[in-house]
């Protein structure tokens, strides 16, 4: 049986146009404790009791330069070295703003590693979510919390262009093979895991050994505690920057 008193919604990243609104349906789809951080210098949120800590430095690439290197498929296909003169290699070397854009993208989870820290210690059921997602009122989020409190970590996403709203259908990539995940890629729009597991962030960071994004989730969750205790989900969110519905019909999605 799920323990409501246990579950924590960690909301981070940057407060953008429209996350008043979006808040709206984290609050009604996951109606549980909440607690905030955002980055130092920004414009501040709207939100109670928020936590404000400097945004982390940077001097190291965070895949091009760790030591730690995905075991993926989508890494191998976007990092392949060029060879020319005929093969320009993976995105990394030919996409504009690809390296820049990557750069540092393990902010976010050194800002939830951060929240997290500030939480009193009976939270052991954690949810992280960005400010900028639209969380769907339609879709039942509580088996997958369940599996967390059981030791299961599950990433979630479920975005594309010009769609209205979050499909409200939970699909879960059982055998996280196809091409939108690999065995070594947890999705982060929004996900769910067990307190304990989240460790050693801020040492990865200091050792220039944090991967970012979807890989760097893999890595703390995972890989660190040498398991694969973890599942992908497709749908019930959608990042705001895809929608092409209007703000006051999104409590209905």
């Amino acid at each position: 049986m799920l323990d409501e008193s246990k579950i924590a919604i960690c909301i981070s990243g940057l407060f953008r146009k429209g996350c008043d609104t979006s808040l709206k349906n984290i609050y009604k789809a996951l109606p549980y404790d909440t607690f905030y951080l955002h980055w130092e210098g920004y414009d501040k949120p709207n939100v109670p009791n928020c936590v404000f800590v400097p945004e982390p430095k940077y001097d190291y690439h965070c895949t091009l330069d760790t030591k730690t290197k995905p075991d993926c498929k989508i890494y191998r296909s976007a990092y392949r070295p060029p060879n020319p003169p005929h093969d320009r290699g993976g995105k990394m070397w030919w996409k504009p703003n690809y390296y820049n854009n990557t750069k540092e993208c393990s902010k976010q989870l050194l800002a939830h590693y951060y929240l997290l820290n500030t939480l009193p210690e009976k939270y052991e059921t954690i949810v992280r979510i960005r400010y900028d997602l639209l969380v769907s009122t339609k879709v039942d989020f509580r088996p997958y919390l369940e599996l967390a409190q059981n030791g299961v970590c599950v990433g979630f996403a479920g975005s594309y262009q010009g769609m209205r709203g979050p499909e409200q259908k939970l699909t879960p990539h059982i055998n996280c093979n196809c091409n939108n995940c690999s065995s070594w890629y947890m999705w982060d729009n929004m996900y769910f895991h067990p307190r304990h597991k989240f460790k050693n962030v801020q040492k990865f960071h200091d050792e220039k050994n944090l991967l970012g994004a979807e890989w760097g989730l893999y890595q703390v969750l995972c890989d660190q505690w040498k398991d694969r205790n973890f599942l992908n989900v497709w749908g019930g969110v959608a990042v705001l920057r895809y929608l092409s519905s209007l703000p006051e019909e999104w409590i209905n999605l």
